[in-house]
């Protein structure tokens, strides 16, 4: 066990974790070769530069990492179940117990898809197939590593026409573990904003729940529109809410959680450089209800430990405010009734006896 994992051994709850950023850099590799798919370089340290994030730079840039690596498993059936398996299993090793996983259905198919984005070549796997085959991979895999595992169905705001099919998935596949909606792009969604709300009126009555990723590399106006346009239940990143205050209350008062992911945030220029200032310092000293959470692991060499130790060497958070959010997470992730009531009862049981030795 190392240092880190004896510090933080409690169970987590994580909330904003990428599948397709999830994987490991051999499985990368491997996929590449037995499906002869060309890569710069089949060495494990060299290919890092092309499948890692190594240095701040733009949103856009970290994003464009994605084009060297999604491609070694979308569009396969049996590698997008490898990556899924693999994912669940690492996360268990964070001590995860309850996590999220989100993808987009449309980004991983190669069939019933327009544009084909990842995928080297039309195929037969749709959308709706890479739902069942990553829903039947990670029940698998979390049965096996004892970790509860749910997923969130993404979708590209400038795609509306894969938005509303995502949404029905979501609809379609409610009792086999997924729980909830979620749209990136949100400049995207801004040209389509009239699609786009009608995607999301469709989610609230239909009793789907919602995330978007906002106020990331974007304004402040970006969470605005999350919450008060789109009704969304909690928003991935948020951080630049802070540059308006009128918005930044409004998301305190209706208490809207904040998907914060550390590591990610500062690759992706989406915070100030010195950790002192990152906005989730504000955050923790104003209670705003949030949670730590990786993002993208894979893409980013980290883990969930190495959010944790960020936020006690330059927040100055204790265990006993790590145990708090984990807790907000728990409060407010997208199970419904006596499981969610269940998971938040077994992770305060868990922290009230929690040795700080």
């Amino acid at each position: 066990m190392s240092e880190n994992m004896e510090r933080y051994n409690f169970s987590k709850a994580e909330l904003h974790c990428h599948l397709d950023g999830c994987f490991r850099t051999g499985t990368i590799l491997e996929l590449a070769r037995n499906r002869g798919i060309k890569l710069p370089t089949y060495d494990e340290k060299e290919i890092q530069q092309y499948i890692n994030v190594k240095k701040r730079c733009s949103l856009k840039e970290c994003l464009s990492q994605f084009f060297n690596f999604l491609p070694t498993f979308a569009g396969d059936a049996d590698a997008i179940s490898r990556i899924a398996k693999e994912a669940v299993e690492d996360r268990a090793k964070d001590g995860v117990t309850y996590v999220e996983l989100r993808y987009s259905p449309h980004i991983l198919a190669n069939c019933d898809v327009d544009p084909l984005l990842f995928a080297k070549e039309r195929g037969r796997l749709r959308p709706k197939d890479v739902v069942e085959v990553i829903n039947k991979a990670v029940r698998e895999s979390g049965e096996k590593h004892q970790i509860k595992v749910r997923t969130i169905l993404c979708t590209i705001a400038e795609y509306s026409h894969w938005g509303i099919e995502t949404a029905h998935l979501c609809q379609e596949y409610a009792n086999e573990g997924t729980v909830g909606f979620d749209i990136a792009d949100i400049e995207g969604m801004e040209k389509n904003l009239k699609d786009n709300m009608e995607i999301f009126q469709f989610c609230k009555k239909n009793g789907i729940h919602t995330t978007v990723h906002a106020g990331e590399g974007g304004p402040a106006a970006e969470v605005q529109l999350a919450i008060e346009k789109l009704h969304s239940d909690r928003i991935g990143h948020g951080y630049r809410v802070l540059e308006d205050e009128s918005i930044y209350e409004i998301a305190k008062t209706k208490g809207i959680h904040f998907e914060v992911c550390p590591i990610s945030s500062f690759f992706t220029a989406s915070v100030p450089e010195d950790w002192h200032k990152h906005p989730a310092k504000r955050f923790f000293h104003d209670g705003v209800n949030f949670g730590l959470n990786t993002d993208d692991p894979g893409v980013l060499q980290s883990t969930l430990m190495d959010e944790y130790d960020i936020a006690t060497r330059y927040w100055g958070m204790t265990t006993k405010d790590l145990h708090t959010l984990n807790i907000n997470a728990a409060k407010s992730c997208f199970l419904d009734g006596a499981e969610k009531y269940e998971l938040v009862q077994n992770l305060e049981k868990e922290y009230q006896n929690f040795n700080f030795e």
